[in-house]
């Protein structure tokens, strides 16, 4: 016969849900005060303890300690708990809240293997599906670099030749002022075709690998069950 599952809770662990939940900075002075009771107490206490002062650190944007943290709250939820409790819930969440410190600290890369992880999970989570996006834009490709590179280029030519224009061209050789300013006027379309071009090329290439990505995912999945 099971036994019934104690009702007791610690003293310390009754102070610490009296606080209000959204208060986030006392949850954290509260848990780093008394962190070394806190880890004396039983897992499931410690555990749930853990999990609000990891999210306080998230919800403050203490994205460095947040990071730290989250590694701990993963590697417990796995090693400790069972898989019929609300840990792997938890364990989605804390996965997903590591990502975003990770882009917030321009750790694309990183944010981006957490997320394909994910949507390894979960393929049709839609908000880490267009957040695996953003991160693999911000990683800029050499290429994007590049092509930036070169608009800049064009602009500071157009810039450049607008300074002659106005200083050299108008005043001394105003019959070629045309042709001058059809130049420059080309010039500065044509840094704005590569940028622009380059930008929507880019976006296109990550909404197919990330759409190839999550087909392949849901291919595999019925073969996992």
């Amino acid at each position: 016969m099971a036994q019934p599952r104690s009702t007791y809770r610690s003293r310390i662990y009754r102070d610490f849900k009296g606080i209000d939940p959204t208060a986030y900075q006392t949850i954290i002075r509260f848990f780093e005060d008394r962190e070394e009771q806190i880890r004396q107490l039983d897992e499931p206490e410690f555990f749930e303890l853990l999990v609000c002062y990891t999210d306080a650190l998230f919800q403050i944007g203490a994205w460095g300690k947040h990071i730290l943290v989250a590694d701990e709250v993963i590697e417990y939820s796995i090693l400790h708990f069972s898989v019929d409790w609300k840990e792997n819930d938890i364990y989605y969440l804390t996965l997903f809240q590591k990502a975003k410190s990770l882009f917030k600290r321009l750790e694309f890369g990183k944010a981006e293997y957490i997320l394909r992880e994910l949507l390894g999970i979960n393929p049709e989570d839609t908000y880490v599906e267009n957040m695996l996006r953003r991160s693999i834009y911000k990683s800029t490709p050499a290429w994007i670099r590049r092509s930036r590179a070169i608009s800049i280029s064009l602009f500071l030519l157009a810039a450049v030749i607008t300074s002659a224009e106005l200083l050299v061209i108008r005043p001394f050789y105003d019959q070629i002022t045309g042709q001058v300013e059809a130049f420059r006027i080309g010039i500065f379309l044509t840094g704005m075709i590569v940028l622009v071009g380059s930008d929507i090329l880019q976006r296109i290439q990550i909404y197919r690998e990330v759409k190839s990505y999550i087909d392949s995912v849901k291919d595999r999945k019925p073969n996992a069950l």
